[in-house]
């Protein structure tokens, strides 16, 4: 059990943990999930839909690798406020390479 009752597998819990985020902030949001490939994966997938994020299944996009010499990740990138276009997914993936992965924007954008 994590601090503050969150178990990690609590879906009502979870659900308004995160419901509760996104209200707060009040802005477009965006994820990066597993391709549905495992059952766990999928449901990992529907929750976050039930909770108003939509999979932009068409974008390719890569998790950029997390050690020297691995391979980049396929992975799907979820937003609020409906499918996005590439343009906007684009900026996304430069975003999110660039603040969570540390990349450049050179390397970001590739």
């Amino acid at each position: 059990m994590i601090p503050g009752g969150f178990s990690g597998g609590d879906e009502p819990e979870g659900g308004q943990m995160l419901d509760a985020l996104l209200a707060r902030f009040d802005k477009p949001a965006c994820l990066e999930a597993e391709l549905p490939e495992t059952e766990l994966a999928a449901r990992r997938i529907g929750f976050y839909e039930r909770h108003g994020f939509t999979v932009n299944a068409d974008y390719s996009y890569f998790q950029p690798a997390l050690a020297p010499g691995g391979s980049p990740i396929p992975l799907y990138l979820l937003t609020t406020g409906g499918a996005r276009t590439v343009s906007e997914l684009r900026a996304m993936e430069t975003l999110v390479h660039t603040r969570v992965y540390g990349q450049t924007s050179a390397a970001a954008g590739k």
